[in-house]
């Protein structure tokens, strides 16, 4: 049992086993830097599952359905393996059946071409980008935790804070109906080239400490009609526009 008591597990990180191959196991190495950083936010240690076995039968994936409905925080890695896969969907939609979309705190390790490529219970959420580009026009990578260290040093603690802030309003018994803050403005912050995506995911996290809002919360669709849409509604939102 973690800190949150009424539950199982504190969080459950539900990833693709093909995204954790080789000798990076860069989703293993994700969850030991986001549990690492949550304990230092919290004071405490939280119990976060990580299961690292193979899925090999229905008694072992019930299991894990199990864990899944009965945890407070949900934290899928999507990737196109991801989304692709049976077990996740299922880890995802047991989930979904016990909690509602705000304690869901995905991340996109690796981007999907369109957003109808995403399963329902995530088209609508925000998904914390821990992908980019090296170099303008180059091609999607996972943020890398040696060769990108500062960024993604920056993310996990974004990831963490916005996790712990969850946790701790759980944790308290309201006393009468909370009263949700409007962000004071909205600001609409410019895509970046690659060498300036640390300095505006910084700007992100401080704009966010004063209460303001800021649009995009993840990451725009690759191009095309959904692109535009989403950039012009993302305009309708904002009052600002930082570039």
């Amino acid at each position: 049992m973690g800190i949150l008591s009424q539950f199982e597990h504190d969080v459950f990180i539900s990833y693709a086993h093909f995204d954790n191959a080789g000798d990076e196991r860069w989703v293993t190495r994700f969850g030991e830097d986001l549990k690492r950083a949550l304990t230092q936010r919290l004071g405490e240690e939280p119990d976060v599952f990580f299961d690292e076995k193979a899925l090999q039968g229905n008694e072992q994936l019930e299991e894990l359905k199990t864990r899944a409905y009965n945890s407070a925080i949900f934290v899928p890695v999507v990737t196109p393996s991801y989304v692709k896969r049976n077990w996740t969907t299922e880890e995802l939609n047991a989930f979904a059946r016990n909690a509602d979309d705000k304690r869901v705190f995905a991340i996109d390790a690796l981007p999907l071409d369109s957003e109808s490529h995403y399963p329902p219970a995530l088209r609508e959420l925000i998904r914390k980008p821990f992908w980019h580009r090296r170099s303008e026009g180059g091609v999607a990578v996972t943020v890398d935790r040696e060769l990108d260290k500062n960024l993604y040093v920056q993310l996990i603690a974004t990831q963490a804070e916005n996790i712990r802030t969850k946790m701790v309003s759980m944790r308290e018994v309201p006393t009468r109906s909370p009263v949700v803050e409007k962000p004071i403005a909205t600001v609409l912050l410019a895509q970046v080239t690659p060498d300036l995506e640390l300095e505006r995911e910084q700007l992100r996290s401080h704009l966010e400490q004063f209460n303001i809002g800021v649009v995009p919360q993840g990451s725009y669709p690759g191009g095309g009609a959904e692109f535009a849409a989403a950039v012009k509604a993302d305009c309708a939102r904002a009052s600002h526009f930082i570039q």
